[in-house]
């Protein structure tokens, strides 16, 4: 598959596609430009021309490890190089182009030793750069809409397949991720209820669950605490199904603190891959997220009780869970109160929130921002971003950008 890249008829006159697609959006704010935009030029359309631009798909397992992911990336560039190596063509550097997780595989590909050298540079599309809050909602309560279907329909299914594979667990939001709020940054999980003020009125109280670091206060937690991510008994369904048929060989606690042990390795194995890429990108990255308001996101995960509780929140013990997001605590004694996950409602794409979207902009070339047709930019989801005019003209400007720095070009074509 090649890419088709004629900005230029015969090398004089723009073609209408580049001219309406990439110049008449030679603006940082038609395009979504968050640093200093500098439009392209024709000459640069000209130059980057006259390379080839085949295109090869490399495609991954989202369940393993996206280190492991980056490794099977690296030899896929080594070959596909070689390849073109031994058709004659000078070949030695490539540009990746991302979606959503495999900007995660890119930039820890970009770690392996002499990697760096090997791309020349990347563009990165949706990506959940410190992870998304919508992993903690999807293994508590399941997906959503048509995802429902394939990827899991409640907490059960969805922890059977999540806590058994790093790949998603390093979905899960890092360390480093916090959510934007009129008071500043602030903890994305927390839980609201209705409680007695200051003034002794009745108001709407919050407390955060699990702050400090998420991997042992939250996705490590094996305590009682009714927040925690996983739930033990959720991680091995067929271990369990099969101690309900045999009386005689019923899980033993040490059995199920196997299965527990197994999943903390797969989150050992996430949280690697975290520190691994922290604040680490491509020197020559661009990228592109989504903060919409129309197609919100989970940018927090906030558990809301509508009513008053007789005690302490910090004391609650689980009572029932429906795996749907729909919880019922005991609060005080004999006392229970439901508690509901409430929806998205952080702007993004749908998936990925905008707080997670942005973190790249203090270490990447250019980065865009797109806020739906509000802000005169075109609207899309986080699965079909790319089928966006808007998405489009900001990857092929970030393309021909990377180009123009390449050998090849600043050599004048020197090099055959």
């Amino acid at each position: 598959m090649a890419l088709i890249f004629d900005p230029a008829s015969q090398g004089k006159k723009l073609t209408s596609h580049w001219q309406e697609l990439v110049m008449a959006r030679q603006d940082a704010g038609k395009l979504g430009a968050q640093k200093p935009f500098t439009p392209l030029q024709e000459k640069q359309l000209q130059e980057a021309a006259e390379l080839l631009y085949p295109v090869h798909a490399v495609g991954y397992n989202w369940l393993q490890s996206n280190k492991v992911s980056a490794q099977r990336l690296a030899k896929e560039i080594e070959r596909i190089t070689a390849y073109y190596r031994s058709k004659g063509r000078s070949c030695e550097q490539v540009i990746l182009v991302t979606h959503s997780m495999g900007g995660l595989v890119a930039r820890a590909c970009a770690e392996l030793p002499g990697m760096a050298e090997r791309i020349l540079g990347v563009v990165h599309g949706v990506m959940p750069a410190l992870g998304a809050p919508a992993t903690y909602k999807r293994i508590r309560a399941g997906f959503e809409g048509a995802g429902q279907v394939v990827l899991g329909r409640n907490a059960a299914e969805c922890t059977a397949v999540m806590a058994n594979a790093p790949g998603p667990l390093e979905l899960l939001p890092t360390a480093q991720y916090k959510t934007w709020s009129n008071r500043g940054e602030r903890h994305w999980l927390r839980v609201s209820y209705v409680g007695m003020g200051q003034r002794g009125m009745a108001e709407e109280m919050e407390n955060f669950l699990g702050e400090g670091d998420p991997y042992r206060n939250i996705y490590l937690n094996n305590s009682a605490d009714w927040w925690k991510l996983i739930r033990e008994d959720l991680i091995d369904p067929a271990g369990k199904e099969d101690s309900e048929m045999n009386e005689d060989r019923k899980l033993d606690k040490n059995q199920r603190k196997s299965c527990f042990d197994n999943y903390a390795k797969n989150m050992q194995k996430a949280h690697e891959l975290h520190n691994l890429i922290d604040r680490k990108y491509h020197a020559r990255t661009y990228a592109y997220y989504a903060a919409e308001h129309q197609r919100p996101s989970w940018n927090e995960v906030q558990w809301k009780c509508p009513v008053s509780l007789p005690g302490d929140i910090r004391t609650a013990k689980a009572k029932d869970d429906n795996m749907n997001g729909e919880i019922y605590l005991s609060v005080g004694k004999n006392i229970a109160r439901r508690f509901v996950l409430q929806g998205p409602a952080g702007p993004g794409d749908g998936t990925v929130p905008a707080e997670s979207g942005a973190a790249p902009t203090a270490h990447v070339r250019q980065i865009f921002r797109h806020e739906g047709t509000l802000k005169g930019h075109d609207s899309y989801d986080h699965q079909f971003s790319y089928n966006s005019k808007i998405t489009q003209a900001a990857t092929l400007y970030s393309i021909v950008s990377i180009a123009c720095e390449s050998e090849w070009i600043r050599s004048g074509f020197k090099k055959s």
